[in-house]
């Protein structure tokens, strides 16, 4: 049976780091210091916005699809760009079990340009599958794997579990394989980004709203490790 189901749904992405010391001695490839307008603050600024409108519909009781329209913006000392982007994706539950199929193309958009270097925003295509492989009355174990090619970089492999308690905790655990391509001393292939270890919270607010907490972890191999918090609220 054919289902019109439409949801909706806004959201914003920012990252930032202030005070960096800067090193205005070199200029960019190809470009004299007359050329380029110079700052002269002896340390400078970055940030990442990402403003986003998503939308999905199910087509069948198991087909979903669903896009994303997001403005992204960064500033790098006294310079910013901008520019428009879209995502888009796709879910299939086979039936087996609760095997589910997705598939999502992601930064389908144009360059940023600063001065008169442009350069492309990552488009990545991805496909992936999860699926219990244990599960009980009050309690599943999902595994799940993703296999992931950005446009000018190797081929990326995830992996994860997931163990969830009555529809409000979940214990996660994970991996990003040949996440970077970097090689250590010994040229040996490793990953920037390790293992991740994660826990969620879903709890009732008021009526059938809900609050979801969650926590994550990741091992990185050559910065310090990294400590995520997500809020998220469903109405």
């Amino acid at each position: 049976m054919a289902l019109a189901i439409w949801e909706r749904s806004v959201s914003f992405i920012y990252m930032g780091i202030g005070d960096i010391p800067a090193d205005r001695d070199i200029a960019p490839p190809g470009f004299e210091y007359a050329q380029i307008d110079q700052a002269t603050s002896a340390t400078y600024s970055y940030y990442d916005l990402a403003l986003i409108a998503s939308y999905s519909k199910r087509f069948t009781d198991r087909f979903r699809m669903g896009a994303n329209v997001k403005y992204l913006r960064e500033h790098i000392d006294d310079q910013s760009v901008g520019v428009v982007a879209f995502d888009f994706g796709a879910i299939y539950e086979t039936g087996f079990r609760d095997l589910t199929l997705g598939a999502r193309l992601n930064n389908l958009g144009g360059d940023v340009q600063y001065f008169a270097i442009a350069v492309p925003i990552p488009l990545t295509f991805s496909i992936g599958a999860s699926m219990s492989l244990a599960r009980e009355e009050n309690a599943a174990w999902k595994v799940l794997v993703d296999a992931t090619k950005p446009q000018d970089s190797a081929q990326l492999y995830f992996a994860g579990m997931e163990w969830t308690f009555q529809d409000w905790l979940a214990l996660r655990g994970g991996y990003k394989f040949n996440y970077s391509g970097v090689k250590d001393r010994n040229h040996i292939k490793t990953s920037d980004e390790g293992a991740s270890f994660g826990v969620g919270l879903r709890l009732p607010m008021l009526g059938e709203h809900k609050v979801n907490l969650d926590y994550a972890f990741t091992d990185f191999g050559v910065f310090d490790n990294t400590h995520r918090f997500t809020l998220r609220l469903e109405f």
